[in-house]
């Protein structure tokens, strides 16, 4: 297991990255925080294909994409996710229209106890961009039942009025053993 120390590159090089100087969601930048890799080590060619971190995580270590997660090549001019590989090969093919999540929220870790089946819509809630939780929906749930308003809730969450009246005629946001709210 090779623990990186912050602030330094992913790829085992051993060198200080930079500052974030702006927030880019979609790359995973925060502002003022070191960045994961310096600019074209994503790429390198490292003789492992993945390290442990102490979280459990196994940091792919050789080609990332932008969106910061690892992909390999499977074949001659097939490429594909390696989290999506190394899931395969412990758990057999993802069923058609589902998708990986990662659990520890780390995209390029490939480690397949770190991810599970889900659906695009799933995927999508519990997503870097999802503004509700389910304990959020639990809380939705408690103060509509203790008489708040829609728009009072809607505000307190930062969502809209139609979002709190999806959630309660069971629109959106299934728990996650299969019923609607």
């Amino acid at each position: 297991m090779q623990d990186i120390p912050y602030g330094y590159c992913h790829c085992g090089c051993g060198q200080k990255t930079n500052r974030a100087t702006q927030n880019h969601t979609r790359l995973g930048h925060v502002k003022g925080e070191p960045y994961r890799f310096i600019s074209g080590h994503q790429r390198r060619q490292s003789p492992v294909e993945y390290i442990e971190d102490a979280n459990g995580c196994w940091i792919w270590q050789k080609g990332i994409r932008p969106n910061g997660y690892g992909h390999m090549h499977i074949s001659p001019g097939q490429a594909a996710g390696a989290h999506k590989v190394y899931y395969e090969r412990a758990n057999g093919p993802v069923p058609a229209g589902a998708h990986i999540d990662h659990l520890c929220r780390n995209r390029a870790c490939v480690n397949p106890d770190h991810m599970e089946v889900v659906t695009c819509a799933e995927n999508a809630r519990r997503g870097l961009n999802a503004k509700l939780t389910y304990a959020d929906i639990d809380t939705i749930t408690t103060l509509r039942a203790a008489g708040m308003t829609q728009d009072g809730v809607a505000r307190r969450f930062g969502v809209s009025r139609q979002t709190i009246s999806d959630i309660e005629r069971g629109r959106t946001w299934a728990t996650p053993g299969g019923a609607v709210n």
